[in-house]
């Protein structure tokens, strides 16, 4: 589950709810999703992949999770996202 919002830019209009606002950013991690969205990526070297408002996401690896925002300035982002992550177990 994942909640909260992100300013993208100095411009106050430009914010982003998990799921992303509706423009792109050409040199984000993941340039084809929406700008400001929450995205993940494993361990230190693990390729960027969605995240959004989804409230379940399969993991591709094992590792470190780290979050980040789809952007492709975050030194002039403010706000944050809210995010619980649970382990389900493997079935």
């Amino acid at each position: 589950m994942s909640s909260g919002e992100v300013q993208l830019s100095d411009n106050r209009g430009d914010r982003a709810k998990v799921a992303g606002s509706p423009r792109v950013a050409a040199l984000a991690p993941l340039p084809n999703v929406n700008a400001g969205a929450l995205i993940g990526r494993i361990g230190t070297t693990g390729h960027p992949f969605g995240i959004g408002d989804q409230a379940s996401v399969p993991m591709p690896d094992t590792g470190v999770l780290y979050l980040s925002v789809n952007d492709d300035e975050r030194s002039d982002n403010a706000g944050e996202f809210i995010v619980v992550v649970s382990r389900n177990p493997r079935r």
